[in-house]
Parts: structure tokens; sequence; C-alpha cells
């Protein structure tokens, strides 16, 4: 009786795979027209100013980043602009005209000392122990009282 069974089940397959396709639409419908997907929405691009002091080997990949056109797909439009020392650079920051620094933390930390409100979120390059082991540059409570690690990025 399975035997039976089977071959029913096995006909009744092999008959519904050789049966014909649908029909193909009549002349008279219309195809729906189909627009290209847009990855993303038409919004204006998200400016940030960025500051440094030179242009120098560190900041490579942004620079790369910016020719290669991976900030514009991302919907950023970077504007760097190039400020001399750490002071001018650390003035522009706090003031307003620019929304990132990239310099060394030694520059940050002493504002941040004088009561700014900074966040440094990766600091720059070795500079910042020179900056930190000159005469009379302490931190309140000494050097133990200095804050390290790394915070998450929010959105």
């Amino acid at each position: 009786m399975r035997i039976l069974a089977s071959i029913l089940v096995g006909l009744v397959l092999l008959g519904t795979a050789c049966a014909t396709a649908a029909p193909p639409p009549k002349a008279e419908q219309k195809a729906v027209e189909t627009k290209p997907a847009t990855s993303k929405p038409a919004t204006p691009p998200i400016t940030i100013r960025y500051a440094t002091a030179i242009a120098i080997t560190d900041r490579l990949p942004l620079y790369a980043a910016e020719e290669k056109g991976f900030l514009k797909g991302e919907n950023i439009d970077l504007e760097v602009t190039v400020i001399s020392t750490g002071d001018k650079l650390l003035s522009a920051l706090i003031g307003g005209s620019v929304d990132v620094a990239y310099y060394t933390p030694d520059v940050m930390i002493r504002a941040v000392e004088q009561g700014e409100k900074l966040s440094i979120v990766l600091g720059g390059t070795s500079g910042c122990f020179q900056g930190l082991s000159g005469p009379g540059r302490r931190a309140p409570g000494g050097y133990t009282t200095l804050r390290t690690g790394t915070k998450p990025l929010r959105s």
C-alpha cells in the first residue's frame, strides 16, 4: 500500500511539473513603471568644520576618504582648515568656528583644567607627553588624577 501511495504522489508531482506556465499578460495591460531605488534620502549634507595645525601623514586616511568620495557617499561635507598653532586652533574650537580640532592633547588638557567643556576623543601625537612633562605643568592633584579610558560614541 505504501508503494502505491508513493507512486501516486510521484505521478502528481510529475504532472504539476510538466504543466504549462501562466499565460502572458494581455496587451492592453500596461507594465508597471519601476523607479531605481535610491540608497539615501535627498537631505542636505552634514557639514563638519575640521581644523588641523599642519597637513601631515597622520591625516592620510582622512584625505584619502575625501579624495575617493567616501565622505560624499555618507552625505558628509568636510571643510578642512589649517590653523598655524595650537592656541589659535583651540580658540577656533572654543569660539565655535570649527567643530573638530586635531592637535596634541596637551593644549586641550590645559583648556579643560581652566574650565572649558571639551572632550578629547583620540589623542594626536606624542606631543601630549612633552606638553605634560614641562616645568610648572601639573594636573590638579598630580598626574594620577588625570582620567584616561574610552567611552562609547553616541548618536
